[in-house]
């Protein structure tokens, strides 16, 4: 990553077992921490961040553990949309919550476990978009964002067409 001029890669969580599990039965133990120490120690000696990505494997206690302990330059790409297909909770807690830890989020618009956890245009699902919107605007918080284009393309339209929409969606509401 330094060598090609980034300053951050991402990667899973350091899980240690390949077992399928709730996000709310994650248990601290299942991190990885000689993973994670690693990862520190290869952060720290290249100045680059290794932001931990989720999928449904998080909740609102996955990092309430060292994990970010080990190096200020360990964080989190935030995927609130797979945050909101696995738990019932409102993602903007875990926002506010790790605020100061977040590099990046990836955005995507999602149902909740209770509607089927689907990805589904932007405005149709759970995922709270707008509000994470006015709060990074409230607070002057611009971490890195990517839109993620995972909803099936609808019949007449395009991935670009998509991406375009995702786009003004955002602008229209903030």
């Amino acid at each position: 990553a330094k060598l090609l001029g980034a300053h951050a890669v991402t990667r899973e969580v350091p899980i240690g077992t390949t077992e399928r599990f709730r996000p709310d039965e994650m248990p601290e133990s299942r991190l990885d921490m000689e993973t994670a120490r690693r990862c520190a120690a290869i952060a720290d000696r290249n100045d680059v961040v290794i932001a931990f990505h989720n999928h449904m494997q998080i909740n609102m206690r996955t990092y309430d553990s060292p994990l970010l302990d080990l190096s200020p330059r360990l964080m989190l790409n935030f995927d609130i949309g797979h945050f909101v297909a696995a738990n019932e909770t409102n993602a903007m807690d875990f926002i506010r919550k790790y605020r100061t830890r977040i590099f990046s989020i990836h955005l995507k618009d999602r149902t909740t476990p209770s509607k089927g956890s689907g990805n589904v245009r932007w405005g149709d699902g759970d995922t709270p978009l707008v509000p994470l919107f006015r709060y990074m605007l409230s607070e002057q918080w611009f971490p890195h964002c990517d839109i993620e284009l995972e909803y099936p393309v609808p019949s007449g339209s395009t991935k670009t067409e998509e991406i375009y929409a995702c786009n003004r969606f955002c602008r229209e509401r903030i």
